[in-house]
């Protein structure tokens, strides 16, 4: 059986490089809830972005090896972020609770890439992910 997965998975050509989940938590989604046993930290309400990445063999020696994250909060705020990445496969989840979820209101959008050397590698855009226009200050028409 695994044979044929993996043949169907040469055949269709699945090449994804870098997957991001975007995630809601609830306070209920903590383990402590589930068997119900005390928790002294109980977990809050929020947001996570689960990101995922494979790289084939030839970028091994290639570094440094890097996931750069751009968040775009409801609040119209924004934020760079980035991740050092070991080996060639793996993830890692950001997560937007407590404090930093109510005054941001939680993840507008998002845009990823996956960078090996200064090779960009793979690209990662949510839906509404566009770039933003700035506009400079113009002198005023008479």
């Amino acid at each position: 059986m695994r044979a044929w997965i993996c043949l169907l998975l040469l055949i269709t050509g699945c090449s994804d490089r870098l997957v991001i989940y975007h995630q809601f938590v609830k306070a209920d989604d903590v383990a402590s809830v589930r068997v119900n046993t005390p928790d002294p930290n109980p977990a809050e309400p929020g947001e996570r972005l689960v990101m995922m990445w494979g790289l084939p063999p030839e970028y091994v020696d290639i570094e440094p090896k890097q996931l750069i994250l751009w968040i775009r909060y409801h609040n119209g705020c924004e934020e760079e972020l980035c991740f050092d990445l070991c080996g060639l496969s793996g993830r890692c989840i950001w997560e937007v609770r407590g404090d930093l979820h109510k005054e941001t209101r939680g993840i507008a959008s998002y845009r990823a890439v996956l960078m090996a050397g200064c090779e960009l590698i793979e690209e990662w855009r949510h839906q509404v992910w566009v770039e933003r226009i700035q506009i400079l200050d113009s002198p005023q028409a008479p």
